[in-house]
């Protein structure tokens, strides 16, 4: 009698601690429920506060994961931190295909949400080694090294930041031409792209340093390569300032453009 007074009161301990689970597990999904839905929110601090807490619940907010990988595309930098980071607590490994980056036909800055390829001024170095995908190369101090190619252009693409926050990308063109003109004619070719996209460059510039060669348009190319000759272009949005550059030096040519964050220029 005893034993089955025993095992009643076994069962019902069982069946109240089932009780309390079940109903525990029933209010975090509720929690998780309603922390996917603010990740829609139109408050930035919202969204942010809810990838956070997705990240902190861990495996039982695995449900989740669809709606952190849309928000790795968000407007804010700040959302986008929070839910890779939070992905990278549900051991979601994340890939290119997520977010779309790092293809070969890549353009200079994605749409107008991006400032640089896909990334925007602010952002740390994990976040930015988390979403460029082309071939890494090194880093040191504050730069990031890539090597990728950008409208049929082979380059190194490099990125700097200042106390973790990325404040300016560069593209290092690295061609092979017989003839040195050429490195005219890719100049122009990306100061074409650049124009279609921001409109006429605010400086346009073609600077004889030398007038050895200038009578001469085949050696142009030449003139540049030995200091004679050098082409910038420069361009402003609200949020950075692009620069095109070629010239050179002891015959090596130079063939370079850089986005930087105005405001990180404006506080230097």
């Amino acid at each position: 009698m005893k034993r089955k007074i025993v095992l009643v009161i076994g069962l019902g301990i069982i069946l109240v601690l089932v009780t309390w689970n079940l109903a525990g597990m029933r209010e975090q999904q509720a929690r998780i429920d309603v922390l996917i839905d603010q990740l829609s929110d139109e408050t930035r601090e919202v969204r942010e506060r809810a990838a956070e807490a997705l990240g902190k619940i861990g495996k039982p907010a695995k449900g989740a994961i669809p709606v952190l990988i849309e928000a790795l595309n968000d407007e804010s930098d700040r959302v986008r931190e929070s839910a890779a980071e939070a992905l990278e607590k549900l051991g979601y490994k994340i890939r290119p295909s997520m977010t779309g980056i790092g293809k070969e036909g890549a353009t200079f800055e994605d749409g107008k949400k991006h400032h640089f390829r896909k990334t925007h001024w602010g952002m740390n170095r994990k976040l930015v080694k988390t979403i460029e995908t082309v071939e890494y190369l090194t880093e040191h101090d504050n730069l990031l090294f890539y090597k990728g190619k950008v409208h049929g252009l082979v380059c190194m693409i490099s990125y700097t930041f200042i106390k973790n926050q990325l404040v300016s990308g560069t593209y290092t063109f690295d061609a092979e031409h017989s003839h040195r003109n050429q490195y005219i004619k890719d100049f122009e070719d990306v100061k074409k792209i650049l124009t279609d996209r921001y409109g006429n460059p605010i400086d346009d510039l073609k600077d004889w340093h030398n007038y050895q060669y200038k009578d001469d348009r085949n050696e142009w190319g030449l003139a540049v390569g030995v200091g004679h000759l050098s082409y910038s272009s420069l361009w402003k949005t609200a949020d950075s300032e692009i620069l095109l550059r070629l010239d050179g030096e002891d015959y090596e040519i130079s063939h370079v453009l850089k986005y930087k964050s105005k405001k990180a220029q404006e506080a230097s």
